[in-house]
């Protein structure tokens, strides 16, 4: 199956009519890397982005410059987008387009606990690769499965599916030219309450975390990760930024956030920082 810049933008607005649909389930199941339930949130605000930009004629044919994202979610559905653009110059297999995509979403993470996007995202690509002997992909319901199994190998969890995983699951369902299914509401299951919980389980109560966004402009990577580094800030996620440099969103302890914010100043081209609490409905991994 080959996939087009024309035939991406068609997927990208079917993908946001699904995140219209399902913005409140997404939010719900939310709990890695943080349990802010907001992903459904950002990732809606992200696919309204993009197709704004896309709608006012972006640089690129396929529109997929000049949009914003919205925290790790939307920061790693734009970097899966930005892989893919790398190779649809002329039509491509889908397998190769969610090949290019992951890579680049594997840039993006810069630091442990990225949720479970990233192994679902490198797994996908891998499945949509596969094809039968007239070379159409072999997927059907395999990704629904495949996604099931990545969430089940953490099972602290305690939910069918990992939030961020299930919006792209429902872009890759459009790429492959159909929307969400019937048997799609499992995803949206908790597992039985006698599933065990394996590894270890912090339960102290995450207020004590914040979750923090800026743009250090005229920065590159190795900067932002040097100084990300220092103060020991988890679960980062690099991305661009529209007014140039690097766009963080990162989680940590609470008391970093005021040494980040005074780490930072000594730049003088830091934007839109932003750091706020999360709060915890259970358990989160350590």
């Amino acid at each position: 199956m080959l996939i087009t810049r024309d035939g991406l933008l068609e997927a990208l607005a079917g993908w946001h009519a699904d995140l219209t649909r399902y913005r409140a389930q997404l939010d719900r199941i939310n709990t890695l890397p943080v349990p802010d339930h907001d992903t459904g949130t950002n990732l809606l605000a992200t696919a309204a982005e993009l197709l704004a930009a896309a709608g006012a004629g972006a640089a690129d044919a396929a529109g997929l410059s000049g949009y914003d994202t919205f925290g790790n979610s939307g920061m790693l559905i734009g970097a899966w987008l930005d892989g893919a653009g790398t190779v649809l110059d002329v039509p491509v297999s889908l397998g190769e387009l969610a090949r290019a995509a992951a890579a680049e979403v594997e840039l993006a993470i810069a630091a442990p606990q990225p949720g479970l996007f990233l192994d679902y995202a490198m797994r996908a690509a891998s499945r949509l690769a596969e094809t039968d002997g007239d070379g159409v992909a072999v997927i059907s319901d395999d990704l629904r499965m495949l996604l099931i199994e990545t969430a089940a190998a953490a099972p602290v969890l305690r939910q069918r599916a990992d939030s961020g995983s299930v919006g792209l699951y429902f872009l890759l369902r459009r790429l492959l030219g159909s929307g969400p299914h019937a048997a799609d509401e499992i995803l949206f299951e908790q597992w039985p309450d006698d599933t065990p919980v394996d590894g270890p389980v912090d339960y102290e109560l995450a207020e004590f975390l914040f979750t923090v966004q800026f743009t250090m402009e005229g920065a590159g990577r190795a900067e932002v990760l040097a100084l990300l580094r220092r103060l020991g800030l988890d679960s980062v996620m690099l991305g661009r930024a529209l007014h140039g440099g690097v766009r963080v969103h990162c989680h940590g302890p609470g008391r970093l956030a005021a040494a980040l914010a005074e780490s930072l100043a000594v730049y003088g081209t830091v934007r839109d920082f932003r750091a706020g609490p999360v709060y915890a409905e259970g358990p989160r991994v350590t």
